[in-house]
């Protein structure tokens, strides 16, 4: 596999020094290798290549079957960066089908302590840059049938970006709130003369539709595994992330997956400022979290101002 990616880095980018990919197998689990082709790998490790305080994200799509798209980002890594992500794409009515979400990592114990420390999890200094990265890939398929626009999800990305490094992640994440409001509210407007009490019905329907939220501290030695179970619908995987981001709650890995019309999700967290999420008390904090702001994301676009409840909410 190794061999292959760098035959395919040295194809398509020769000016690449072949030590970012050994950069790339050292930092990165051997599930993201089992997930990937050699060409993706090869693009992956060049995007990489190219960051810059000045350009801290690079992000590509490339078409794939049946109308789908592979969404890639590799930028470094941003407190917060998931849900950033996960509401952008939703804001371009981009649903995710499916994904994996890695960081580069640091070495660490085989027997972690109660209290482990996994690297910088407090906010940076404004103009800070994060020493590590990650590499996040989207499946996803667009609700208005449109390719998606690479340089606008891009460009937004780096702007949302920028924002966070000045230290002004709540700016950043209101802006993304109305962009998510917009595109919820127009797909509400889909629909013929006296649809709209059934499309209300609906909308209630899905904010209300019971989740399923388990914890596992066995499974990963650093890491608490937590699965999400429930009804897949638009700004589902931006309201779980925005949920774990407002509890402080730092995501390492995370696997998405849509059957049908259920998600299914595992995500590899911890603390922000290192540990498990062992207490009962704060996993259930965290179900409850996940449970309101869902609700409250579907719900949104019956609010007279929605942008303006969101804010409130957040608070």
């Amino acid at each position: 596999m190794i061999d292959a990616v760098r035959a395919a880095l040295a194809r398509a980018s020769p000016t690449v020094d072949p030590k970012a990919l050994d950069e790339f197998v050292a930092c990165l689990d051997p599930a993201y290798f089992t997930q990937e082709a050699p060409e993706d790998v090869a693009s992956h490790v060049a995007m990489a290549a190219e960051l810059t305080p000045l350009r801290p994200a690079r992000l590509c799509v490339t078409p794939r079957e049946r109308g789908r798209y592979d969404v890639a980002v590799v930028a470094f890594d941003y407190f917060a960066e998931f849900s950033i992500l996960c509401g952008l794409l939703a804001a371009h009515r981009l649903d995710i089908q499916s994904g994996h979400i890695h960081t580069f990592a640091w070495a660490v114990p085989e027997r972690a302590p109660a209290r482990p420390r996994f690297g910088p999890r407090r906010p940076l200094p404004p103009g800070a840059t994060p020493s590590r990265k990650i590499v996040d890939v989207f499946r996803v398929v667009p609700r208005d049938g449109q390719p998606p626009d690479r340089a606008a999800l891009e460009r937004e990305l780096l702007d949302l970006l920028g924002l966070v490094t000045d230290g002004r992640t709540d700016e950043a994440r209101e802006r993304l709130n109305r962009r998510l409001v917009e595109s919820l509210s127009d797909a509400a407007t889909v629909g013929g003369p006296g649809a709209g009490g059934d499309r209300a019905q609906g909308r209630v329907a899905e904010a209300l539709a019971p989740l399923a939220i388990t914890f596992d501290n066995q499974d990963s030695a650093p890491w608490t595994v937590m699965d999400v179970g429930g009804r897949d619908t638009p700004g589902f995987l931006y309201a779980l992330a925005n949920a774990l981001a407002l509890r402080e709650v730092y995501v390492h890995r995370v696997r998405i997956e849509s059957l049908g019309s259920e998600a299914h999700d595992r995500f590899w967290i911890a603390h922000r400022d290192g540990g498990k999420i062992d207490a009962a008390a704060d996993q259930q904090a965290l179900r409850v979290a996940v449970a309101l702001i869902k609700q409250f994301t579907h719900l949104l676009p019956s609010a007279p101002d929605p942008a303006l409840a969101l804010r409130y909410f957040d608070q």
